[in-house]
């Protein structure tokens, strides 16, 4: 990298990363004491106010997501997984909200959901696979765990919502402008809620920070810190969507 000129380099973390390579112009995210979302700070960063995130795909993508989602009724996305587990809301309470979405007026008994996010996360998500997302109706459960990233895009704007945990899948969801359900617990939801209008949160009574002292006091006591989550708060979300 070091004789290479770059035209502009950004740094998202705050490091010397900018300093040790040659650039004609260098981005540094400020530091924020305002609770600004992530998207607004860097916004700031560059002096252009928030953009929206943007994505481009290939026809190609969009095959493979036509695909995967052959045949599907109304699907719903899932994502059961995080890059920490005590990001994650338990999965017996994805499949309780699966039949009451199943229940509802607008989706009913056949409406198919759709897991996605990485193939290592496909652990987390087999009990609703085994069961199909619930015992009630008569709706599918498509792995689409392990797709790839684009391809995930393209599946994510066929989908009718999504519900997920704090994680790159949620930010996904969002950028497609679907209606994007973030359930957050130990994660600060001003700084990370799923970007634009149909963007929603749904969180835990306590804050991230209470959650976290929680970890440092008995980390070994500590799996999901997520259960304050019900599943009603997330039905009732969805029903006023």
């Amino acid at each position: 990298m070091a004789p290479r000129k770059w035209r502009a380099v950004a740094d998202l973390r705050r490091s010397a990363m900018p300093w040790l390579v040659r650039a004609g112009h260098r981005f540094s995210v400020p530091k924020d004491r305002s609770g600004m979302h992530r998207v607004e700070l860097n916004g700031a960063m560059l002096g252009t106010g928030p953009l929206d995130p943007v994505i481009w795909t290939a026809p190609r993508h969009r095959a493979e997501a036509e695909q995967a989602l052959s045949g599907a009724t109304r699907p719903v996305a899932l994502c059961v997984g995080a890059n920490w587990a005590g990001k994650t809301w338990p999965a017996e309470r994805f499949a309780a909200l699966a039949d009451e979405i199943r229940a509802m007026d607008g989706y009913g008994p056949g409406t198919d959901f759709v897991l996605v996010g990485g193939a290592d996360e496909r652990e987390a998500g087999a009990a609703l696979l085994a069961e199909g997302a619930g015992a009630s109706g008569g709706g599918r459960v498509i792995d689409a765990f392990g797709l790839d990233v684009l391809s995930t895009y393209e599946l994510l704007k066929m989908c009718r919502l999504m519900v997920a945990n704090d994680s790159a899948m949620m930010h996904l969801a969002a950028a497609t402008g679907i209606p994007t359900i973030g359930l957050f617990g130990p994660t600060n939801d001003r700084h990370y809620r799923p970007w634009g209008k149909n963007g929603h949160v749904v969180r835990t009574p306590e804050n991230a920070d209470a959650l976290m002292e929680r970890v440092r006091r008995a980390p070994e006591e500590v799996s999901s810190l997520m259960d304050g989550i019900t599943v009603a708060q997330v039905t009732e979300m969805i029903r006023r969507l």
